[in-house]
């Protein structure tokens, strides 16, 4: 409902990723939160289908990024939780950098860190 009123009434208006700091401000969890998005971004719900979907794209992205940032200062062996959360991530910025809708930046930003996740990986 958040992400709908801020893409319906709050376009440029404050930060673009205003509805997910809220959530991560609260301490919810990354898994849960990332996982609403890409229900919301496989779904295609309305409004966020076709060329709007890179609104839901860019929070995943958003979040996803302070995931990495978080939890790879602890080590690999907790990288978003755990090696299967890790490979999912990872596919998850596979799907963002091709069909996310992304503008050239983030597709960059999802590339790179995608190819650091990969590298802790391996």
């Amino acid at each position: 409902m958040l992400e709908r009123y801020s893409f319906e009434y709050q376009r440029a208006v404050g930060p673009s990723t205003w509805v997910v700091d809220i959530f991560l401000d609260l301490k919810a969890s990354y898994e849960v939160i990332v996982a609403t998005l890409e229900g919301i971004f496989y779904n295609d719900e309305v409004p966020f289908k076709g060329r709007n979907r890179h609104y839901i794209s860019s929070d995943m992205l958003h979040v996803i990024s302070r995931w990495y940032a978080e939890s790879s200062q602890q080590g690999v062996k907790t990288l978003f939780g755990g090696v299967d959360n890790a490979i999912s991530i990872s596919q998850t910025l596979g799907l963002l950098q091709t069909q996310g809708g992304l503008d050239e930046i983030r597709v960059e930003e999802a590339r790179a860190l995608r190819e650091r996740v990969e590298m802790l990986l391996r």
